[in-house]
């Protein structure tokens, strides 16, 4: 068993704001064509307007808006005189979504969602280990040389709690095409893992859930993730295209918490295209870099409203998006085909989405965040996070039980099946399995020719599964 290496908690998002200034539009950014976007440039920020609905109104200005020191997710303050008489919505109206639970007034609620759709600790390190444990099965069984790396949004920590775990095998032996994919698919198929080969553009890679490893160690069972495996002699554009991400990503520490969320407005959406989190990913970098000067830059919610906004106006047609000093190049040829290109990899992650659907998407939310913004309801994301989202990432994170049932770890169902083990052995009439038990932990195996009831033999199968797990945590003790 591969030794689950836990890599350092992984902290919130920054919650760094800066209060708003007076809106100033910014110069044009060098490199960006004036015809990209068909709206008006980027809009400053604007207070809500009064509002009818039920609650209070603002009276005073803030003190700390005005020394651009408040950070508060719902002021009770007006910044600045136009927020003067605005109504201020109850809090007792609306019920608290789930990302907004025990979090503090600090955190906005752009870095909430953010850190709700995020994998914890546990997440983190199955997939670490998984790592592990396919570098095990290349060194052993394809190539000694060959190292094991984590790719795509799990090398920068922008995914989410089902991304996939996307991992490259760098080896120092050419094979011809297809060749490494088809050994590592025959070497996990001999222990139980049914795996796929599939193309990604011209280069295929070994795909297989997670969860199949069980049959090498029970505790992969609670995982949940696909494992994509690709093969690479020589350059390996995958990994230089994580530093360049990388790279970028410093760039806009506070700005990145958008991805899962853009994420996890797309995935709710009943209208949304099927959009890949890769091309997502490079979208909001691109569209980061093309906005990095406006003045309300350090205010997420204008971040996430402005970036649908933004590409419900985007002019896919004539233009592609890409992360490069030029951001919106010009495509070869007009098409109704979106590109998203990867440069590195030299591809359209978009996967083929039509521009209409693509623009209808992200039109039909940004209607909805601006409703949201102006129509005091509790949260930005009112009606845009569903339901069934919020139920799969409990049933993946452990955190939704069937009624009338206890939280359990792997160990704890361990030890409770060995006490069920335990008592159904100390029946007398079971008497001889005390016998059989006392071999199997010494590994000895059970005479071919002793004919067992199917009870003895369905509890020797059992007593052998879970002997096999007790000894691994004895030996990593």
């Amino acid at each position: 068993m591969p030794c689950m290496a836990v890599p350092a908690p992984v902290g919130p998002w920054d919650n760094d704001t800066i209060a708003m200034t007076e809106p100033v539009m910014p110069e044009p950014v060098m490199g960006v064509p004036i015809d990209i976007c068909l709206a008006a440039p980027c809009p400053p920020y604007a207070p809500p307007p009064v509002q009818t609905t039920r609650g209070r109104r603002k009276t005073k200005l803030c003190k700390l808006w005005q020394e651009n020191r408040c950070r508060r997710r719902r002021c009770p303050f007006a910044h600045g005189e136009a927020e003067i008489r605005v109504m201020i919505a109850d809090d007792k109206q609306g019920e608290e979504k789930p990302w907004m639970k025990d979090v503090d007034e600090e955190t906005t609620e752009v870095n909430a969602l953010a850190n709700f759709m995020a994998p914890n600790n546990l997440q983190r390190s199955q997939r670490m280990a998984m790592r592990d444990l396919i570098q095990h099965f290349v060194m052993e069984n394809i190539e000694r040389e060959a190292t094991t790396k984590v790719t795509g949004q799990c090398a920068v920590n922008l995914d989410a709690f089902d991304t996939d775990l996307d991992l490259v095998v760098e080896g120092g032996v050419d094979a011809y095409p297809g060749e490494y994919q088809t050994r590592l698919a025959t070497v996990l198929s001999t222990v139980g893992v049914m795996t796929c080969i599939h193309m990604r553009g011209d280069q295929p890679f070994v795909t297989f859930d997670s969860c199949q490893m069980a049959v090498v160690n029970g505790r992969w069972a609670s995982s949940y993730f696909k494992v994509n495996i690709t093969f690479r002699s020589g350059s390996c554009p995958e990994r230089k295209e994580v530093s360049v991400m990388q790279m970028a990503l410093n760039k806009y520490k506070t700005q990145r918490a958008i991805v899962p969320v853009i994420i996890a407005l797309l995935r709710s959406s009943s209208n949304a295209c099927a959009i890949p989190e890769k091309a997502l990913l490079i979208m909001s970098l691109a569209f980061l870099e093309h906005s990095r000067t406006h003045p309300s830059f350090y205010n997420l919610q204008w971040v996430v409203t402005e970036f649908f906004r933004f590409y419900s106006n985007f002019d896919f047609r004539k233009h592609e998006v890409c992360v490069q000093d030029t951001p919106f190049p010009l495509k070869e040829a007009e098409s109704d085909e979106v590109v998203i290109h990867d440069i590195m990899c030299d591809m359209n992650t978009a996967g083929g989405i039509e521009v209409e659907c693509c623009k209808t998407s992200f039109n039909g939310i940004h209607e909805r965040l601006v409703q949201n913004s102006v129509g005091g309801t509790r949260s930005l994301f009112h009606g845009l996070v569903s339901e069934d989202l919020i139920q799969h990432r409990n049933r993946i994170l452990g955190e939704q039980l069937p009624e009338g049932t206890d939280p359990a770890s792997p160990d704890q169902i361990v030890v409770q099946s060995l006490n069920s083990l335990a008592d159904a052995i100390a029946e007398p009439c079971n008497i001889s399995m005390k016998t059989l038990l006392q071999n199997l932990w010494a590994g000895k195996t059970t005479d071919p020719t002793e004919e067992l009831t199917p009870t003895a033999a369905a509890i020797e199968a059992a007593a052998r599964r879970l002997l096999a797990l007790v000894k691994e945590d004895a030996m990593d003790c």
